[in-house]
């Protein structure tokens, strides 16, 4: 989060877009372990940036770096623009961010049963390139109405290469088999957000935004093995379409000093649509497929929260109706899932005074498998092994405790309690 405001970031993007800000535009950095009402239920706590304001400055920063560690070599080049004037805030930055890797594991096996061992080789190479953008405006037309606007893209492409050796030895056999596999991807992702905020009162606060995001997926590989002399070979090629429309609606009236509502409701409508093509070293075609797949997801939240002098309490609720599909094809059986869950988080916050805070906090949440570990695409090891995603997998429903303390401003303790 910056700003108090999601950002649809994923893996590597999340590393170059912390390494585009520079620290001194970092005013405070808030961490939540847990998730309340008005979090989405799969999130289970979040980060929140918040970026110092300064009127009528303008400022444009430059950074880049060359880390080398012993497995690797690392990089990142980034470039921040920032003007802000009374009423309108803009920023902007571009970065890129690249690393080498390469890692060698070997693992020794005695089988004293059958007076058998075994010796397992594995190494692996990779290269990526990543680059990131994003744009943030906003504009106060009056002290009552605000619109903020922003844009922001991640693409990534490498390629990884691995090499095993397996050996099995025992008294009357032996079994040698050699691997190779290599692999080029390429990933881009790309959102765009607006939300319109207006207040009658200092008391009372609404807010609606709507984000899409699109992005797709490229896989494209070959694996090679070796087994007693014989040689087999697969071709691999994988590729993902997908986007989300996000709409949310949130309200917020200040009772008193004392009292705060929250409420909100939200929709978002996602859709991937997965490809795969298999085939051997004759050029055989062994698999191809393409699927459909949708969650439409309805979530509605209340929080009410309560302070008294070093004291505050929050008790929240929230709704979330989630319905997911996918026709799969190839005579296999659609999938059709809809379910209710109800999601309560209780929270009890403590100021000590300059020296620490202590805060309790009771949350569930939801742990829904990603897209495509729904998709029954094939993913060949030989060709005589592959595996395969489960389209019907269940989501998990979980509770968590958490106890934090942040002492002398600095040192952040965090003991957390998770069930399933």
């Amino acid at each position: 989060y910056i700003n108090g405001r999601k950002k649809e970031l994923l893996g590597q993007s999340i590393q170059a877009f912390l390494n585009s800000v520079p620290a001194d535009r970092i005013k405070e950095i808030s961490i939540y372990p847990g998730a309340t009402g008005e979090d989405v239920a799969t999130e289970m706590g979040r980060v929140d940036v918040i970026l110092k304001k300064v009127e009528n400055a303008s400022s444009m920063t430059v950074k880049t770096e060359l880390n080398w560690k012993r497995k690797g070599l690392y990089g990142n080049q980034t470039v921040f623009v920032m003007y802000n004037s009374n009423r309108f805030t803009f920023d902007a930055n571009v970065a890129y961010y690249n690393y080498y890797n390469r890692t060698r594991s070997i693992w020794y096996m005695s089988y004293l049963t059958n007076e058998a061992s075994s010796e397992f080789e594995y190494m692996t190479r990779n290269r990526e390139h990543d680059w990131f953008g994003d744009i943030n405006m906003e504009c106060e037309f009056d002290s009552n109405h605000k619109l903020y606007v922003s844009f922001n893209s991640f693409y990534d492409t490498g390629r990884e290469k691995s090499f095993s050796d397996l050996n099995l030895y025992a008294e009357d056999f032996e079994k040698l088999t050699d691997g190779y596999t290599h692999r080029k991807y390429s990933d881009d992702l790309y959102v765009a957000n607006v939300e319109f905020a207006t207040n009658r009162n200092k008391n009372n606060w609404h807010s609606i935004s709507y984000s899409y995001i699109w992005g797709k997926a490229n896989n494209k590989g070959k694996a090679e093995e070796t087994k007693d002399g014989l040689y087999s070979e697969v071709l691999t090629n994988n590729h993902h379409n997908g986007g989300q429309h996000q709409l949310q609606y949130k309200y917020s009236y200040k009772i008193n000093e004392k009292h705060t509502f929250n409420a909100g409701v939200r929709t978002d409508f996602s859709w991937l649509t997965p490809e795969s093509r298999i085939g051997n070293e004759k050029n055989a075609l062994m698999y191809n497929e393409e699927y459909d797949l949708a969650e439409n997801l309805y979530a509605a939240y209340v929080n009410y929260k309560y302070k008294k002098c070093a004291w505050s309490w929050m008790i929240g609720l929230r709704g979330e109706y989630s319905d997911f599909s996918a026709e799969l094809g190839q005579n296999q059986t659609d999938v059709d899932y809809k379910k209710m869950h109800i999601f309560p988080s209780i929270s009890v916050n403590w100021d000590a005074g300059s020296w620490a805070d202590f805060s309790l906090l009771f949350s569930s949440g939801i742990d829904r498998p990603p897209f495509l570990y729904y998709v029954p695409n094939y993913k060949y090891v030989s060709e005589y092994s592959y595996s395969m995603g489960n389209p019907a997998l269940d989501p998990s429903k979980f509770y968590t405790i958490n106890l934090t303390s942040l002492l002398f401003d600095f040192f952040y303790i965090c003991i957390k309690l998770v069930h399933f």
